[in-house]
């Protein structure tokens, strides 16, 4: 009785509003179409990554590595929207009917009816209670005081006051059914230019992550609930279910919905080893898997052409380093799949705290070093004079001049007077600073002499970070700043950089991959939402170009890209970031593998869905 009254308080709710005329395109959905192609019974393939894994393998909330986003399309599927060229569609596998209404208050709610035929690899049905836990669980606030950065759902009606835990109701989702669900967009909210991506959610088992739990809505919005007590995500549960580093879901989802299966890793040996989801129901395309095992490995750039021609790896993802790719094209049975890079490598600031808080000396490390020659030292590599990737339309719609504009010139004395302008302005003795003498520059503090030294930050498996400490050397030793290199791990560089660990550095050397609704950082964005980091400098001006960029309207490309420039232009005025370089990925793989169309898809876990091996 109880759920029948909390059903017809819901339709009561959705019916008693006005249709609403949301932009057409937003319920536009992927055509899938039925695939007939066997299973390749016994067939594997090795593919190489020059990316350590850290080992989240379920969401993206404790990190954005590269290696690990390639895992988690793997293993989870069923996402209500996906991307086909460069803007959101609803997922036609996932979605059978949605609809729209006005809600009196403002804003609207969309009414989401999923499949009831999908299941985990388990055989446990998904039914819309996962994708309405998922949105309680990745804006719990449990999540931020485990380390992780919660996904911001700032656009669903009452998540601030869910996320700071004001209320345990989350009062803009809405549990109807089974097999639907709804969530209410805020009015502003309803001219982002990515729209659909608004309704974006991927499911995960509340009975693996919330064991006991369940998802209620008794007409005011969703909460958890063990029996009928009313329970939220707590730092206890999450630690346990989530976390532990032996069974914890973020690092082991052995329950999963997506084309493959996790059956074996080993984060420290770098390599991950999956089989076939038989339960999938397939990709947004209609798309079934058909290699039977895929193994992912961490490889070593020196190794990468000699494991390839040597049949150890079958496909090997993002060479970009210009001598590795020349010993892929060498090989004489090597394919190249090459398409642009949505990213870009950058030295980034620790802009919150030590030398580098200062924008002048942020500034003034720019002017010094010569990134045009550490581009004309690796051919194939190309200048980026801003926060952005070769990849991404809006640049594909520029104008390079103006592009260029954007960076901040080569200019070792300007360099210098600029540093003249700060507290930095004395040598060892406590005179005077010389501009040119080579010597280091102090300031003093509370008495004390402290010399500008700045720490870089790199990974020891970077191949090319040994160029950018040539150049920031001879760039440093000009302007009389110390360099100091700290050699780390992937994982401890990732874990620094992201603040959840101590950190010990001012810059770090670092690449994106940035996805398909790039989000700007700005002093509202952190973690994974920003991609700079919780270090990255507030500043209002950066803030209001991003709100325009993501208020342009849905599919507005002329206001989105006048926003985008101006806030390309405010970033490059802070210098949060060095840009250094985009250019071209280099897939290579044996001539056996077929239809891998990474190019189109964006990455090889999504490419490798349709592609097949020949006998």
């Amino acid at each position: 009785m109880r759920k029948l009254f909390i059903a017809l308080l819901c339709i009561a709710l959705l019916s008693s509003v006005m249709a609403y005329a949301a932009p057409a395109d937003w319920l536009d959905y992927t055509k899938p179409v039925p695939d007939q192609r066997p299973l390749l019974a016994g067939s594997q393939l090795t593919v190489g990554t020059f990316t350590a894994m850290s080992g989240y393998f379920a969401t993206d909330l404790w990190g954005v590595n590269t290696a690990d986003l390639d895992v988690r399309a793997l293993l989870h599927g069923y996402e209500t929207v996906v991307w086909s060229e460069d803007m959101p569609l609803l997922n036609g596998t996932v979605i059978k009917h949605v609809s729209v209404r006005d809600m009196p208050r403002g804003g609207c709610v969309f009414i989401l009816e999923i499949d009831s035929g999908l299941t985990y690899n388990d055989g446990t049905p998904i039914t819309a209670q996962d994708y309405v836990f998922s949105l309680l669980l990745e804006a719990s606030s449990a999540v931020e005081a485990l380390g992780g950065a919660c996904r911001d759902l700032g656009y669903i009606q009452g998540y601030h006051a869910y996320h700071s835990g004001e209320r345990d109701i989350l009062s803009g989702v809405y549990l109807i059914s089974p097999e639907s669900f709804a969530i209410e967009i805020i009015g502003d909210a309803l001219d982002n230019f990515y729209g659909p991506e608004l309704l974006a959610v991927t499911p995960y088992p509340i009975s693996v992550i919330a064991p006991g739990f369940s998802v209620h809505d008794e007409g005011e919005g969703v909460f958890l609930a063990v029996g009928e007590v009313r329970s939220g995500l707590t730092t206890e549960l999450l630690q346990r279910t989530m976390l532990d580093p032996i069974s914890g879901y973020a690092y082991y989802p052995w329950v999963s919905s997506g084309p493959y299966r996790l059956v074996d890793s080993d984060v420290k040996e770098g390599r991950a080893v999956f089989t076939i989801n038989h339960k999938f129901a397939g990709d947004a395309w209609g798309f079934l898997p058909v290699i039977e095992t895929l193994q992912l490995v961490r490889v070593d750039e020196k190794d990468a052409a000699a494991k390839l021609a040597a049949d150890e790896i079958g496909l090997m993802n993002k060479v970009i380093n210009p001598g590795v790719v020349a010993q892929f094209r060498a090989l004489p049975d090597a394919t190249e799949v090459t398409y642009s890079r949505t990213g870009l490598a950058y030295l980034a600031f620790e802009a919150k705290s030590g030398p580098s808080s200062d924008p002048d000396v942020r500034k003034a490390v720019a002017m010094a070093i010569d990134c045009d020659a550490l581009v004309a030292g690796n051919p194939g590599l190309e200048r980026v004079y801003g926060y952005y990737g070769f990849g991404q339309w809006m640049v594909m719609e520029s104008d390079p001049e103006a592009l260029r504009a954007l960076g901040i010139p080569y200019h070792v004395s300007s360099a210098n007077a600029l540093l003249d302008t700060t507290a930095w302005v004395l040598d060892a003795n406590g005179n005077p600073y010389e501009s040119g003498g080579g010597t280091i520059r102090y300031r003093e503090r509370d008495g004390v002499l402290e010399p500008l030294t700045l720490t870089l930050a790199r990974s020891a498996e970077s191949g090319i970070s040994g160029d950018v400490i040539f150049m920031l050397n001879n760039g440093f030793d000009k302007i009389g700043v110390k360099l100091q290199v700290e050699d780390l791990s992937f994982n401890d560089l990732l874990a620094q950089y992201y603040h959840q660990m101590a950190r010990t550095a001012d810059l770090y050397f670092l690449a994106s991959d940035f996805p398909d609704a790039f989000y700007p950082p700005s002093s509202r964005e952190t973690g994974e939402l920003g991609y700079i980091d919780a270090a990255f400098p507030d500043d209002e001006v950066l803030a209001a170009h991003a709100s325009a960029m993501l208020s342009a309207g849905y599919g507005n490309q002329e206001a989105y890209l006048d926003a985008w420039f101006a806030y390309q232009s405010r970033f490059m005025e802070l210098v949060p970031v060095i840009p250094l370089y985009s250019g071209m990925y280099h897939d290579f793989h044996i001539p056996g593998l077929i239809h891998y169309e990474v190019a189109v898809k964006g990455s090889w876990a999504q490419a490798i869905v349709a592609a097949g091996l020949l006998d």
